[in-house]
């Protein structure tokens, strides 16, 4: 699909599951990583209100327990201090969400071989770091068909 220069991609998903913005939890401990995540999301047409930046697990938590803002993705740090990419998809399964939160993990080489791991407790992608915008916003534009038809099962699922 052509895009003129400037516009959002217009096949990503910025409606979450209830038909209200999509909301997006940005965990990384990194400034710098936050920033480039926030600047694709960005580009992508997603208003900066609806992206939510914490920095460490602590905060992770604390953003799934509020119900007024449910998270609809995560892009997470697997070196997030307090919680590894495994513990967040643990987390999301003893709540329910593995299969509802898409989740994408930034990690090195030796983490990419936990991935199997991290994919038998939910539906979730990886990007390995070191990464360019470019190969950021390929990423997520490949998962955001994932995300649209995840969260329109969710529609119809619930009540």
């Amino acid at each position: 699909m052509y895009t003129p220069p400037g516009e959002p991609w217009r096949g990503w998903p910025h409606v979450g599951s209830s038909g209200r913005s999509m909301k997006i939890l940005l965990a990384d401990d990194s400034p710098g990583m936050r920033a480039v995540f926030r600047k694709v999301l960005e580009k992508l047409g997603h208003p900066a209100k609806d992206i939510i930046e914490v920095q460490d697990s602590k905060e992770v938590l604390r953003a799934f327990q509020n119900p007024f803002s449910p998270i609809d993705m995560v892009i997470y740090d697997w070196d997030l201090p307090g919680m590894d990419g495994l513990g967040l998809m643990g987390h999301l399964k003893g709540l329910g969400l593995s299969e509802s939160v898409a989740v994408l993990l930034s990690v090195n080489r030796q983490q990419r071989a936990l991935m199997p791991q991290a994919t038998r407790l939910g539906t979730c992608e990886a990007i390995d770091r070191p990464f360019t915008e470019e190969s950021c916003e390929a990423k997520l534009r490949g998962m955001g068909q994932g995300v649209a038809i995840r969260n329109e099962s969710s529609r119809r699922i619930r009540p």
